[in-house]
């Protein structure tokens, strides 16, 4: 019995990606360059590829509560209001910055390693809602990001669960201890 060739397969065959299956690949590998490798370029790429595909199919307006999920509704819905429109105003500059070399060729960016969780936060949460399931990599960093920055999330939204039900808290050890621990404690 032949397996189905996966896109992390390296056969001759064609292989077909559905924009999903894309969609969770970037999102998985971005959290693991951010806990094993402590990346932030490819995070950024990583995350604001999938962020960008996530938004396209969503709302524009990002008004329409529930029913949408664009980054415009998911800070209404689920970030405090003080942080609001900081998110808003500052979510894609480090994305755009990479993936537009014909502006500044020569330019350095500047990141800061809270608008990366801030940005996988916000993106992870898009895919649960779209797909309506989190891998076992977006778990982990959920409840990292919860639980390192508690006030990013109002505590009547849904997201929350996670962290609560599994109290899989970071504590004081490096990033890839954490990923790793809480690797096996998700597997059980």
């Amino acid at each position: 019995m032949s397996q189905e060739p996966s896109i992390h397969s390296f056969s001759d065959q064609e292989i077909r990606i559905s924009r999903m299956e894309s969609i969770r690949c970037q999102i998985n590998a971005g959290i693991k360059a951010y806990f094993l490798w402590e990346d932030y370029a490819s995070v950024v790429t990583l995350i604001g590829a999938a962020e960008r595909v996530l938004s396209d199919l969503q709302p524009q307006d990002g008004l329409l509560g529930f029913d949408a999920v664009s980054l415009r509704s998911l800070i209404n819905l689920h970030i405090k209001d003080q942080f609001a429109k900081e998110a808003a105003h500052d979510l894609r500059a480090p994305y755009d910055f990479l993936r537009h070399a014909d502006r500044n060729k020569y330019g350095e960016f500047v990141v800061h390693p809270v608008w990366v969780e801030f940005t996988m936060f916000l993106t992870t949460m898009a895919y649960q809602h779209v797909s309506h399931s989190l891998t076992k990599d977006m778990q982990i960093f959920m409840c990292w990001c919860l639980s390192k920055h508690p006030n990013w999330s109002k505590e009547s939204s849904p997201i929350r669960s996670i962290l609560e039900q599994t109290g899989f808290q970071a504590g004081d050890i490096t990033k890839a201890e954490y990923y790793n621990l809480a690797s096996q404690f998700f597997a059980q």
